[in-house]
């Protein structure tokens, strides 16, 4: 038997200590982590709600008004120029329709921005786990110490 014989145990045994913080720090970090996107998801979808209300209200209230100016144009030209006034209030809705259309197609377009601090802050951690730095590994320990 030879003298390192001994501590082998011993090292075996911090060897598993670390592993087990090890695998502790990962889970608090992908915890803090699934944590941030929870709290967007939520911010997303009441912003969402919000819209979908106010859009509704907005375009209920613009139709109502679009549909009587029609009734008043086409009411008060009748006597004298009632195809025009008819074919005017077409246009002007089909104008109308156009616009909205684009504007609801550039919407479309754009980038959602859901999940950009989380996917930011993952981004972060992986390079700093990466660079295998001290400081690298303490930023993760200390994100990790959210309150709960």
């Amino acid at each position: 038997m030879h003298a390192g014989g001994h501590d082998e145990p011993h090292h075996q045994v911090n060897l598993l200590r670390s592993v087990r913080t090890l695998a502790t720090t990962l889970i608090e970090v992908a915890a803090t982590r699934l944590e941030i996107l929870t709290v967007e998801l939520q911010e997303e979808s009441l912003r969402l709600a919000k819209i979908v209300a106010w859009s509704a209200l907005t375009v209920f209230f613009a139709g109502l008004v679009v549909v009587f100016l029609s009734f008043l144009v086409v009411a008060a030209n009748w006597d004298d120029h009632r195809i025009a006034a008819l074919t005017a209030v077409a246009v002007f809705h089909a104008v109308l329709g156009g616009m909205t259309g684009l504007l609801l197609y550039r919407q479309l377009g754009r980038k959602s921005q859901l999940f950009s601090t989380s996917l930011q802050e993952l981004r972060k951690d992986e390079s700093e786990l990466r660079a295998g730095s001290p400081e690298g590994s303490a930023t993760l320990l200390q994100t990790a110490d959210v309150p709960r």
